[in-house]
């Protein structure tokens, strides 16, 4: 009613909630997809395991499937023994096993905080500590040279990097001002060399 609007085209379920069973979530939201409400339905902070139990669930009823996953993203990654300051739920970072999984079940993955609250942009804001160890500084300088080499900025090369993944990851990106979505739409419509994507990949 808020959105003046009778469907919606995603509906996401935003963390996971162990106080409910997988079997009662799946069913909740393929209802919606049901009900005409929403148009797909996707899960955000939740590990692998739980998209690929729902969705055997789904599939077993004949019901709506969740259809993509949403997951923290970036260029940069923290350590994984340490909790990016901010995160206070334990399946927010995207893993090995959830590219995984969408490569195989065909779920869409969509990155959010791609941009690290534009610190690729300005150096002068501190990183989380997760993020203090020598692979971060590795990666800002092969960064920094693809983005002087493309005449681009920072945080378009890693918008564009994330296009390139396979399997292909779709960001999220917050902005404050047309020039920053101007940018982040040019980034993602431009297409990395393949030298700049191999090179980009290996930095740590």
């Amino acid at each position: 009613q808020r959105l003046q609007t009778e469907r919606i085209d995603m509906y996401w379920a935003h963390m996971e909630d162990r106080e409910q069973s997988v079997a009662d979530v799946a069913e909740t939201f393929g209802d919606l997809v049901e009900q005409g409400l929403t148009a797909r339905i996707g899960l955000s902070n939740h590990p692998a395991w739980y998209a690929a139990a729902a969705n055997v669930h789904a599939q077993q009823r004949g019901a709506a499937g969740f259809s993509a996953l949403q997951l923290r993203e970036s260029f940069l990654h923290p350590r994984p023994d340490t909790p990016v300051e901010g995160e206070d739920h334990p399946h927010g970072m995207m893993t090995i096993e959830s590219k995984d999984l969408a490569e195989r079940c065909g779920l869409d993955l969509w990155a959010y905080t791609p941009l690290l609250t534009g610190a690729y942009e300005h150096p002068e804001r501190p990183l989380p500590e997760a993020y203090e160890h020598p692979g971060t500084d590795n990666r800002l300088t092969v960064l920094r040279r693809w983005s002087d080499s493309l005449a681009m900025k920072p945080s378009q090369v890693v918008l564009a990097l994330l296009n390139a993944q396979q399997p292909t990851i779709t960001p999220i990106v917050g902005v404050s001002s047309v020039a920053q979505l101007a940018d982040a739409v040019k980034a993602t419509r431009f297409s990395l060399p393949e030298e700049a994507v191999e090179e980009l990949n290996a930095a740590g």
